[in-house]
């Protein structure tokens, strides 16, 4: 019951005087998850036949507004001005002029407006358009909401139709004390995903290699099945696949497969987003908009399309899409690398820099915040596509000669294994590791390589008794270039012998014990090669018998070789 409760405003900016909007009434009731709208009388009337309450007199645009209760005791209050009488920690900014827009309390619309930490600047966003909601509207009850009395219980199904059911007994301690008591049922389609990563010039091999990346920042997966991604300039709509993002994970839409070395989620090369500024928007199952990247419409706030293409990315998971939420990638940490095999710069399906950056304001405002670098303990996992380039195969030049004879550097395959003349096969993979932290701690190394296939029969890794890994900080010889005398060159450590199980057609070889030969400098072209040979040189039965294995060379994105490396930074 909201009976003598009343909704109070400060006229403005330094003003110690407020005035009441509204009463409510002996039969105003406001149930778990409802909104109560209350609407100028002036207002258009549209807005007006919403309302479930009016009144006349205006809001100062610097003033505040407050929630009294019964006996006079201040429940809420937000303000525009630091010194308006009804304002929580930081003020919001005063909103000057006339537009469809309004502050709504976090996290908004579908999600439920729950946040409340006493601070109108960190519990309050700029939603535009705005978002009236009234007594008849569906309740939105908040998924995450921490009462100090709340039990959660979820039940899990095999489907993605689980219905987790909270009950809670929150306790509001004014005068008098309040203790409403509710059970309620959470439905698919309250959660949110946000757009976090933008790349609109696309990557340093093509303009047309866009990409965008969405996060799941709930603490439950949410699956996708029915979420749609509507861009205007050019006007597209992108059904997203229906697959399932875990909590804290990631989903990648590129224009198509080689767009990165990052395998996507999802292509369509109806992407093509204007270097002007499109519009981004996000809709649940249920047709309700749960984000946008530059809804003002104009130029992009962040990322550049030269000299270099760098993304623009959210700065928090929480930041509103305002010029002030993104920030531009610093092309440091490189994730990944686009269609040419170079470095991206910016970071699909892994955290934002932007996450790391601490804004410093400037007495002359400027469009980019100044960044301070600040290194956030955590994993990062790198993922690297080999080099084309330097990929390739070495034959010895005679049997037992250790002696590189020919070579080959644009075949789509490297081999493994011996030839019809005893003679063994080598093969060479560069990664460009430079981009890793210098004080990073890595963690974990593993080598992705993709069948193509076996000539000769039965099992090479077996006949051969398993791979045998050379790694090299920097790279083998003189040059980076594939040279025959790789074959025989020096080593900085070897690994194995290894029996990797083939599994979706990937071989997968872990090379942790070598993770201190990760060159992480730019000395020696910032590579680390690695040599790939089996323990066995050849079998002497003058027939060929070798492993094909797919080379950055080929033409499929996804068949080349990947090295996954993961680091922490102290």
């Amino acid at each position: 019951p909201l009976a003598n409760w009343t909704i109070k405003k400060a006229v403005g900016c330094g003003a110690a005087s407020a005035t009441p909007l509204i009463t409510f009434g002996v039969s105003d009731t406001l149930s778990a998850g409802q909104h109560f709208l209350i609407v100028n009388s002036s207002a258009s009337p549209a807005l007006l036949a919403m309302a479930d309450a009016s009144y006349a007199s205006s809001i100062a645009d610097d003033g505040g507004i407050a929630v009294m209760d019964d006996l006079s005791n201040l429940v809420d209050s937000v303000g525009m001005c630091a010194t308006t009488v009804y304002v929580e920690g930081t003020a919001l900014g005063s909103l000057t002029t006339n537009a469809d827009r309004g502050y709504e309390r976090n996290t908004g619309g579908s999600f439920g407006s729950c946040d409340d930490s006493d601070n109108n600047s960190v519990d309050f966003h700029l939603q535009a358009p705005s978002d009236p909601q009234n007594l008849a509207s569906a309740p939105v009850v908040c998924a995450d909401s921490a009462t100090p009395t709340a039990t959660l219980t979820t039940t899990e199904t095999s489907t993605d139709s689980a219905t987790p059911t909270e009950t809670s007994t929150p306790t509001i301690s004014t005068t008098p004390t309040i203790t409403p008591t509710t059970t309620l049922t959470l439905t698919p389609g309250y959660l949110r995903i946000i757009i976090n990563e933008v790349a609109w010039a696309g990557t340093g091999a093509s303009d047309s290699d866009e990409w965008i990346e969405f996060y799941n920042p709930n603490s439950v997966p949410i699956n996708t099945t029915g979420w749609v991604l509507k861009i205007v300039n050019p006007n597209v709509t992108i059904p997203l696949n229906p697959i399932t993002i875990a909590s804290g994970g990631y989903y990648l839409l590129e224009n198509d497969e080689t767009t990165t070395s990052v395998p996507s989620d999802q292509t369509a090369a109806s992407i093509s987003l204007s270097n002007s500024g499109s519009l981004l928007q996000l809709y649940d199952p249920l047709d309700r908009r749960v984000d946008t990247a530059n809804f003002n419409q104009g130029a992009w706030p962040a990322g550049t399309s030269s000299p270099i293409k760098c993304s623009m990315e959210r700065a928090s998971n929480t930041a509103q899409d305002i010029d002030s939420g993104w920030f531009t990638n610093n092309n440091v940490v490189h994730i990944a690398l686009d269609a040419n095999g170079n470095p991206i710069c910016g970071t699909p399906k892994n955290l934002n820099w932007s996450y790391s950056v601490t804004a410093t304001p400037s007495r002359t405002p400027t469009r980019t915040p100044t960044r301070t670098r600040t290194p956030i303990p955590g994993t990062v996992r790198l993922i690297l596509t080999s080099i084309a380039a330097q990929d390739g195969w070495i034959l010895e030049s005679s049997e037992n000669s250790n002696v590189g004879g020919s070579i080959n550097n644009i075949s789509s395959l490297i081999v493994l294994g011996d030839h019809a003349s005893n003679k063994q096969y080598r093969s060479l993979l560069s990664f460009n590791t430079s981009g890793i932290p210098d004080n990073a701690i890595i963690s974990g190394v593993k080598l992705r390589l993709k069948k193509q296939n076996i000539n000769g029969g039965g099992n090479p890794i077996s006949i051969f008794q398993g791979f045998m890994v050379d790694l090299k900080t920097g790279f083998f010889g003189t040059t980076a270039a594939l040279q025959a005398a790789d074959f025989q060159s020096a080593v900085s450590q070897t690994l194995g012998p290894a029996s990797p199980v083939l599994s979706n057609n990937t071989y997968t070889i872990t090379l942790t014990a070598g993770a201190s030969k990760i060159n992480k400098l730019s000395t020696n072209s910032g590579l680390t090669q690695i040599r790939l040979r089996f323990k066995v040189d050849d079998n002497n039965n003058s027939f060929a018998n070798y492993l094909s294995l797919f080379s950055s060379n080929t033409t499929t994105a996804v068949n080349r070789p990947q090295l996954v490396i993961t680091y922490t930074l102290p």
